[in-house]
């Protein structure tokens, strides 16, 4: 009787213990679990891009932990590479560029292009002309940051600059009002700045022009950056 009664009360002991660690991993269960975080695939900003010559463009490798990139190029004639990924356009042509980080390669593709052929770009005036434009290695958009290094985008914006009716004016009747800040960046390594709304400053004169171009301007400054 005694054997019974002592056996009776472990079973119901371990029953309640059953119960306590089944209602345990009940609640656990409902406990929302937060999902694991994704590793970031390490890649290139650019695996392929378009420059003139004498442009130039700087690569980096996107979500890269410690340890150092070795970049390097395939042709140096025709493109060249630094030591923090910083690529100078030299000669027409295609070359792969490298950046070798922790055993693996990523590689960029960058085809260097001459400018394009001006034989048909309009030239009413006597600022932006096409032995100017010939020696554009990219241009830039001061204050908002803009920059297109894009064959044709730098063909089509200083399409829009050339075909401008530009006339100086002297005697301060037309004060300046806002307008888009560009700088032509040439591959000798100077440049030509210069704020135009609806007229033009450049180089302390201010000119009258035919037209404002600053809206199309900052269209094709967006399309192409």
């Amino acid at each position: 009787m005694l054997l019974n009664f002592m056996g009776g009360k472990i079973m119901m002991k371990m029953k309640k213990r059953v119960a306590i660690v089944l209602l345990f991993a009940l609640c656990l269960a409902q406990i929302p679990v937060a999902p694991k975080a994704k590793t970031k695939k390490v890649k290139l900003n650019l695996t392929k891009v378009s420059l003139l010559q004498g442009a130039t463009v700087q690569l980096k490798l996107l979500n890269k932990k410690a340890g150092a990139v070795k970049w390097y190029s395939k042709n140096k004639k025709k493109a060249t590479v630094n030591k923090k990924g910083k690529v100078t356009a030299k000669k027409t042509g295609s070359v792969v560029v490298y950046a070798k980080y922790k055993k693996k390669q990523y590689k960029c593709k960058v085809t260097v292009k001459a400018p394009v052929k001006v034989a048909n770009m309009k030239e009413n005036n006597a600022i932006f002309t096409r032995n100017v434009y010939q020696k554009i290695s990219k241009i830039q958009r001061l204050v908002v940051k803009q920059e297109v290094i894009s064959p044709k985008g730098i063909y089509e914006i200083y399409q829009l600059l050339a075909a401008m009716d530009v006339q100086e004016i002297t005697d301060g009747s037309q004060p300046f009002v806002g307008g888009i800040t560009l700088k032509l960046l040439f591959n000798d390594g100077t440049n030509m700045e210069f704020t135009i709304g609806k007229n033009l400053v450049i180089d302390g004169k201010q000119y009258k022009i035919s037209s404002d171009i600053s809206e199309k301007l900052g269209q094709l400054l967006k399309q192409y950056q």
